[in-house]
């Protein structure tokens, strides 16, 4: 093999090194914001989950427990208007405000300074059903955009 042969092996053998090093980075900076992901989405459902809870116990009507079956007495004007989320959003506003920051202390993976900023409000065109949007804000290096929408429970017992 010639001087020239060998350094042109050593060109492309380099060329091959750099190129998997790099890939290799890639593959590391894509599994690190794989785990920010999932830590995002964990930190939304725990809140879809928290957010449920407290729709479902709203307007539960507690003097009928006593075959198991839940029974809900919701407000009759509301059922003759269909503004069921309109009054439960204003009842629990405490614990329900129209826009919030999530709380993302409880997430293994450390999220640097990322928000997730959560608003609730009824469904344009049917008040008898809640939206939460949860979103990050411009410069974050996690974008996310997502949506999901309850019912009520006690709708079920509007007469």
């Amino acid at each position: 093999m010639s001087i020239t042969e060998s350094l042109i092996a050593s060109v492309i053998l380099m060329s091959i090194a750099s190129q998997s090093s790099q890939v290799f980075g890639d593959s590391m900076q894509a599994l690190g914001k794989s785990r920010l992901r999932d830590g995002v989405n964990t930190a939304i459902q725990r809140d879809i989950e928290k957010i449920r809870e407290i729709v479902s116990l709203w307007k539960l009507d507690n003097t009928m427990i006593t075959d198991g079956q839940l029974s809900y007495v919701p407000p009759q004007a509301d059922c003759e208007d269909s503004t069921l989320a309109t009054t439960l959003l204003v009842d629990r506003s405490e614990e329900l405000p129209a826009s919030d920051i999530l709380d993302l202390s409880n997430i293994s993976t450390p999220l640097q300074g990322l928000q997730i900023i959560r608003t609730i409000k009824t469904l344009s065109g049917n008040e008898n059903l809640i939206l939460l949007e949860y979103s990050t804000p411009g410069s974050s290096t996690i974008k996310t955009q997502s949506s999901t929408t309850l019912s009520i429970p006690a709708q079920g017992w509007c007469k």
